[in-house]
């Protein structure tokens, strides 16, 4: 199992506006990929000097995921975010791979 992993920095006032956008929009897209399960989000728990606030949100999936991740969805991901949320929301992302 994988996990992609995305970790967003996000302006103090959108914070509301981001949680409901993630829910209804970026968690619904991706499950109909029929790759990306699980969707989840964390609020990570370190203060940022700017006073955004930061966001984690991931899913889960197998290899073939993490290729159309890493191939269209990561690139058409940022797109939608800069398209809805312009600078107030930037992010970064790491592929985990479950250890057993």
């Amino acid at each position: 199992m994988y996990i992609i992993n995305t970790t967003y920095a996000v302006s103090a006032s959108l914070c509301n506006e981001w949680k409901k956008w993630v829910s209804q929009t970026l968690f619904p897209a991706m499950i109909r990929t029929g790759q990306l399960t699980a969707p989840r989000m964390f609020k990570v728990m370190v203060a940022n000097e700017n006073g955004d606030e930061s966001f984690c949100v991931q899913f889960e999936t197998d290899i073939e995921g993490v290729r159309l991740w890493k191939s269209d969805l990561e690139e058409q991901t940022k797109k939608l975010i800069s398209d809805t949320f312009g600078l107030s929301v930037i992010g970064f992302s790491t592929i985990l791979k479950e250890v057993k």
